[in-house]
């Protein structure tokens, strides 16, 4: 279930750059349509989820891998060109 609309500045990439192993701000960047803390809220909640790490570990991890990044995507319906 998507709770987000698709921000003004929505860009697609190609599949192969797009999922590569991301810092935080990154995303951030990448999403900024969205707001910086709703941003990294979700990238907290994506990595605790698939990493099954605490909330005080997963606050301060940076580099986030592909499988979650390609989540935190799809969370956020970003298109991802094949």
């Amino acid at each position: 279930m998507t709770i987000f609309e698709k921000p003004l500045n929505h860009r697609s990439m190609t599949a192969k750059k797009l999922l590569q192993p991301k810092r935080k701000a990154e995303l951030q960047n990448l999403l900024q349509g969205f707001g910086r803390e709703t941003v990294r809220k979700e990238v907290i909640s994506v990595v605790m989820e698939l990493r099954k790490v605490p909330l005080k570990e997963a606050q301060n991890i940076k580099t986030i891998f592909p499988a979650e990044v390609k989540e935190i995507l799809n969370r956020f319906d970003y298109e991802i060109e094949a």
